[in-house]
């Protein structure tokens, strides 16, 4: 019997009959995974956004006037701060002009308590042992004293800026110097004229001390006499007190205007944005630079207020960097905010558009591989 030998399929028709027949499982299993693998690169949906957070300081000048050139070079966008580093410097001149108002004023009020004291003597010679007479003079002697101290300040106040003038002129000479743009004797002068100036507010400092222990002294020995029974003496001393009082007062917000003038760094970080150059005139409040904090503190997350989710202090979270990866960090919840807040501009889905949401604080996982302001996808 003849046997028949079935005929051998190609390895052509073999490949198009198995795509035909596990062509199509195959395919929906490599979209899934292709699926899968993209949603994973892919912000994932759920998660709330969130960032390192790293404390902020827009730097506004407290005062107005003109920037100046500090000694050393001009600050750049990421250079790097010490903590007290001088960022910026209003200049003086305004302020010394006041100053120098002041002091004149301060003379005028001295040629009237020295009339004062005038008369007082001229009365004094018709009775020389009237108590009241001898009050009448130790409480002139005292206003005198009283602005001798306000002149005083306001020559401690004058030395301070010109000696810290002097040391931005050292600086700045001895960069050039090392540079080989200056000469060391240019360098020499201003290093004697700086030494100068120290030397003459120390000595007004130590006046300044020895006058209001005289003060202080004049006030107690008016105080131990007996007040007389007419009113003469606050009669003859109420216009002098009110224009000392006067003095005191523009003196203490001439003070307080000179510490103005300089803008300093109030922790180490990094010069992010600089809003005025030296040469530009400022306002009170206008922005100079923007320091931020190269040390991280914590992560914030923002839940929007139509979230029902309110995790609780203690609570864990998973924190990943974006794009977001497989790996991810444990967090913990240590504060939730008590009202809703305006989403930072960078966090919305839209920057145009304002959202808002409750701030939750959480502690910063160990070995997160992300910068401060850097942003987060947070997931309770």
């Amino acid at each position: 019997m003849t046997t028949h030998r079935p005929i051998p399929v190609p390895a052509r028709r073999r490949l198009q009959r198995a795509l035909q027949q596990y062509g199509t499982p195959v395919a929906l299993v490599l979209g899934i995974l292709a699926c899968v693998w993209l949603w994973n690169q892919h912000e994932p949906v759920g998660g709330l956004p969130g960032e390192v957070l790293a404390e902020r300081w827009e730097l506004a000048s407290p005062i107005e006037g003109r920037l100046v050139e500090l000694p050393a070079s001009r600050l750049a966008l990421l250079d790097v701060v010490q903590e007290g580093q001088l960022l910026a410097r209003i200049d003086d001149r305004h302020l010394q002009a006041e100053l120098a108002v002041l002091r004149a004023e301060v003379e005028v009020t001295r040629a009237e308590i020295v009339a004062t004291t005038a008369r007082s003597r001229i009365d004094r010679e018709s009775d020389l042992l009237d108590q009241a007479l001898t009050r009448q003079r130790l409480g002139v002697d005292v206003q005198g004293l009283r602005i001798d101290v306000i002149d005083r300040r306001a020559q401690v106040e004058s030395l301070r800026m010109a000696r810290d003038r002097a040391l931005e002129q050292e600086a700045r000479l001895r960069d050039l110097a090392e540079r080989g743009a200056e000469t060391p004797n240019a360098l020499r002068i201003a290093e004697l004229e700086r030494q100068q100036v120290e030397t003459d507010l120390r000595e007004q400092e130590q006046a300044l001390v020895e006058t209001r222990r005289e003060l202080r002294q004049a006030e107690r020995r008016l105080g131990e006499l007996e007040p007389p029974d007419e009113p003469d003496l606050d009669d003859i001393l109420a216009p002098l007190q009110a224009r000392i009082s006067v003095h005191m007062a523009e003196l203490e917000l001439l003070s307080q205007r000179r510490e103005d003038l300089e803008i300093r760094a109030p922790s180490s970080g990094t010069i992010t944005a600089i809003h005025r150059q030296p040469g530009e005139v400022v306002s009170a409040g206008d922005p100079v630079v923007r320091l931020t904090s190269s040390q991280r503190e914590s992560v914030v997350a923002w839940i929007p207020q139509h979230d029902p989710r309110r995790p609780q202090p203690g609570q864990n979270a998973r924190v990943r960097p974006l794009p977001v990866h497989n790996a991810s960090w444990l967090a913990t919840v240590l504060q939730v905010g008590d009202s809703v807040e305006l989403l930072p501009e960078h966090q919305r889905s839209d920057p145009g558009v304002p959202e808002w949401g409750v701030p939750v604080r959480l502690s910063l996982p160990e070995g997160l591989p992300a910068r401060p302001g850097e942003r987060l996808d947070v997931r309770f």
